[in-house]
């Protein structure tokens, strides 16, 4: 049985992509986290309540933020476990590189799916990289072969073939006329 040629391609690609996703600099502590969320202001360390089920991180806190919430709604999760992570990124950061994000956004998922208003990100060119950490431990679970256990995602629902996608790819126009971004976890 002759193989297809871009499977390994593929399979490398995903393991690339994902690689970046065991470094974590956010909080792992849930208690920590849940504690930051209670206190729905913003503390010298840049992490701010966006709302009461969100976690963020700002690394650039000179950006003004756009007056109109951007609403974000994640769809097809198999379950409300754990939390869904969002990095958000500019045209000013490297894509999907974890250690680069304008923002680390986490929420709760209830019934199955996000739908939150966001209501501190700039207007303009941004994408998401998304993961579900089901298991709440602050990365995304891989296999042997370093393929993702755990759902994930990018803006515009881009699905990874050979490589991973890029900022172009991925990016969606933030406005007052254009506030909602839909995404489905893959899997």
């Amino acid at each position: 049985m002759k193989k297809h040629p871009f499977i390994s391609a593929y399979i490398l690609s995903v393991v690339f992509l994902f690689a970046s996703c065991n470094q974590q600099n956010s909080m792992t502590d849930s208690a920590a986290a849940a504690e930051t969320v209670a206190k729905d202001s913003v503390t010298e360390n840049m992490t701010t309540t966006v709302d009461a089920d969100t976690i963020s991180k700002t690394t650039d806190t000179t950006t003004k933020t756009g007056n109109v919430a951007l609403r974000l709604m994640v769809d097809n999760l198999k379950t409300s476990a754990g939390e869904i992570e969002v990095g958000v990124y500019t045209t000013k950061n490297k894509f999907p590189d974890e250690n680069d994000e304008f923002k680390k956004l986490r929420f709760k998922p209830k019934h199955g799916k996000i739908d939150v208003m966001i209501k501190d990100l700039p207007y303009g060119e941004l994408a998401f990289a998304i993961y579900h950490d089901v298991n709440n431990n602050g990365k995304i679970d891989k296999n042997a072969i370093g393929i993702p256990k755990e759902r994930y995602a990018f803006s515009n629902n881009i699905k990874p073939t050979i490589k991973a996608p890029s900022f172009d790819d991925c990016k969606f126009s933030y406005s007052e006329k254009s506030s909602t971004v839909k995404i489905s976890l893959l899997k």
